[in-house]
């Protein structure tokens, strides 16, 4: 008799194993849900990431300007103007001296995402600005100024 008692609560078990579809199905959309918070905040944060590319390009040229000028007085002297665009360290934006704001005394900087990588689809930050003075701007792609958000 006990033999079969085991086997009944064996039996018993057994039925109660697995995950129901309801089970299934709530779990699937938590997942859902999560998702469709994180993957956003994921790609805001990459995007953040890839700025930094842009500031530190803008940053890097600015500097080697002020030497250029220390050495020939001027900003934009030949051999201070020549080796523009250049393309930021990770490759993310090209640096570019707008010739047009640029004088013996004054320059500023632009950095735009190179198409194609991974910062192109960054619409918030499309240009960034530097100058002499080290003022810093940012527009997005309408232009909008979004100088706050961008260079953080």
């Amino acid at each position: 008799m006990t033999g079969s008692t085991i086997r009944i609560s064996v039996l018993a078990n057994a039925k109660n194993r697995g995950f129901t579809l309801i089970e299934l199905l709530i779990a699937l959309t938590i997942l859902g849900i999560l998702a469709a918070i994180v993957i956003p905040s994921y790609n805001e944060q990459v995007r953040r990431n890839g700025r930094s590319d842009a500031i530190a390009g803008l940053l890097s040229a600015a500097q080697d300007l002020e030497r250029c000028r220390s050495d020939t007085l001027a900003y934009n002297n030949a051999i201070c103007t020549a080796p523009f665009p250049i393309v930021s360290g990770r490759g993310f934006y090209t640096i570019n001296l707008n010739n047009a704001a640029t004088t013996a005394t004054t320059f500023t900087l632009n950095a735009t995402p190179v198409a194609g990588a991974q910062q192109a689809n960054d619409t918030d930050c499309a240009l960034l600005t530097l100058n002499q003075a080290g003022a810093r701007t940012a527009q997005d792609n309408t232009p909008v100024d979004t100088t706050a958000n961008c260079w953080r």
